[in-house]
């Protein structure tokens, strides 16, 4: 943890653990078979595009409030709503 002179924290910096905890971490690497490859990109594919949607339907709403700073107040629209949309996402 990294701290000043003064004894204050750095924002930003790691923060020290209680007495007795650790840090650890696993990594893990996967081989999936040529089939599960296309169906994986599939999956990530269609999730990406669920999301731009959501994303392209906030900022039609901003615009058409004119939005310039402060609260927003959007109703998200349901993953079914979306994905009705697409045969493909089905």
């Amino acid at each position: 943890m990294a701290s000043r002179e003064d004894g204050t924290h750095i924002k930003g910096t790691k923060k020290s653990l209680p007495d007795g905890w650790t840090t650890s971490g696993f990594r893990f690497a996967i081989v999936p078979t040529e089939e599960q490859a296309t169906r994986l990109e599939q999956t990530f594919g269609c999730e990406r595009k669920v999301y731009n949607e959501y994303i392209a339907g906030l900022y039609e709403y901003l615009e058409e409030i004119r939005f310039e700073g402060g609260f927003i107040r959007y109703k998200v629209p349901s993953y079914t709503t979306i994905t009705a949309q697409y045969d493909y996402l089905l």
